[in-house]
């Protein structure tokens, strides 16, 4: 990765800091989690690819020009949908589909657990 294109990494993560300073300075540590969902997301995409066996080739495809969900005027969709969806990670060009969310939620389960100081299994 070329020197400038980690500018704004840097940017972003310095930023996220100065945040959590700001919230931990507000509010007791005990009081709120932060959930570090780009965090979580890179984690998945890095490590559980196999899950995801298309790639991060988006299951709703629009025609040029539209969006998914889009039909014309007669009623006819504009956009072609996967057959496998819980296969794939995003299910149009940037919003992820349900096995994604999965995955991540499985990757804060954890976390969100041991701040509630709940050890039930849901």
């Amino acid at each position: 990765m070329a020197v400038g294109a980690q500018q704004p990494r840097l940017q972003r993560a310095q930023e996220v800091a100065a945040l959590r300073q700001k919230l931990a300075a507000g509010f007791g540590k005990d009081e709120v989690l932060l959930l570090d969902l780009n965090h979580a997301f890179n984690t998945l995409l890095q490590q559980h690819q196999d899950e995801f066996t298309s790639g991060l080739n988006e299951c709703c495809v629009a025609s040029k020009g539209g969006y998914c969900g889009q039909v014309d005027n007669r009623g006819s969709a504009m956009y072609g949908l996967c057959r496998d969806p819980e296969h794939r990670f995003y299910w149009d060009y940037m919003h992820p589909t349900q096995a994604a969310w999965k995955a991540v939620m499985e990757l804060l389960r954890e976390p969100v657990k041991d701040f509630l100081g709940n050890d039930d299994d849901y």
